[in-house]
């Protein structure tokens, strides 16, 4: 398996509209694994990753228990504030789509 990216988001809770945590892994490209979640990311921190060069997507697991690559997370700047999301729109609101709740990461 090739390296998919910098980080991995693999859970998300939201408050507000915006990301309050989200659970990161890390793709190790040497030995093929997904390292366990280290949970309790800040928009914040994941905003200055991706503004660093980190390139971060989102992973699921697919019904065989298995993981696969999600999609890009990206920041889109809306009337001036920064949104992390997977899709580039106007709605003023973080979304990472359809992550698992950060408690239900295992």
């Amino acid at each position: 398996m090739a390296k998919w990216a910098d980080y991995l988001i693999s859970s998300v809770d939201y408050k507000n509209n915006h990301i309050d945590k989200v659970g990161v892994r890390e793709d190790s490209e040497d030995n093929n694994s997904i390292s366990k979640p280290s949970i309790g990311w800040s928009r914040e921190k994941v905003i200055e990753e991706i503004e660093a060069g980190k390139k971060i997507i989102t992973i699921f697991k697919n019904s065989e228990g298995k993981w696969c690559e999600g999609e890009e997370v990206m920041i889109i700047s809306v009337k001036g504030e920064k949104y992390i999301k997977t899709e580039s729109n106007d709605t003023e609101e973080d979304n990472l789509g359809e992550l698992p709740r950060l408690v239900d990461d295992v």
